[in-house]
């Protein structure tokens, strides 16, 4: 017997008065944890860069470039994480840490408890962190989801427009040969 589907609304305030903004926001936010889920090595790599010795960004756009988050927003969120790490005392574990120059949704923090809307499938979440850092084709992530290659494609590029998220070029892979083929 399969779960059923829960989707999930994204942005919130605790008045109810939600933006788009407020579900942009938390879109991203969604997205990045769940990148972290799918693949542990782009907070490790993002370790990596020394913003006070990287001033010209270059180490921090090559970790951009490796993982195809080269978007301002997601480059935002990369600066905010590596500064406050340097900051933070060394047992502080790795995770995304929020923006600075984005304003937490109006009327309430990001964790707020309120339903918000729109409603997403997290799976498409982690279907779209597993095309863009995995570098997974759609015809490999279709079986998976449960869906057509093209419905897969279409769930990840909707989310990549809500998330205003730059998507990596589609990788073609050839078919296996068989052997005597």
């Amino acid at each position: 017997m399969t779960k059923p589907k829960t989707n999930i609304r994204l942005g919130f305030s605790q008045q109810g008065d939600r933006t788009a903004a407020d579900v942009v926001s938390f879109a991203r936010w969604e997205f990045l944890h769940t990148v972290s889920r799918a693949e542990p090595l782009v907070l490790k790599t993002l370790g990596d860069v020394d913003p006070e010795l990287d001033y010209r960004e270059v180490a921090l756009m090559e970790w951009a470039h490796r993982w195809h988050l080269t978007d301002d927003w997601c480059l935002a969120y990369a600066r905010s994480t590596v500064w406050k790490w340097k900051a933070a005392p060394a047992g502080l574990g790795r995770y995304w840490f929020d923006r600075d120059d984005e304003p937490a949704p109006r009327g309430g923090s990001r964790y707020g408890r309120q339903a918000p809307r729109p409603k997403k499938d997290p799976a498409h979440f982690e279907l779209l962190a597993r095309f863009q850092v995995c570098e997974r084709t759609y015809a490999e992530l279709a079986p998976e989801a449960g869906l057509s290659p093209e419905a897969t494609r279409a769930a990840i590029t909707a989310l990549a427009k809500l998330l205003k998220l730059t998507k990596r070029k589609p990788i073609r892979r050839s078919p296996k040969k068989t052997m005597g083929a």
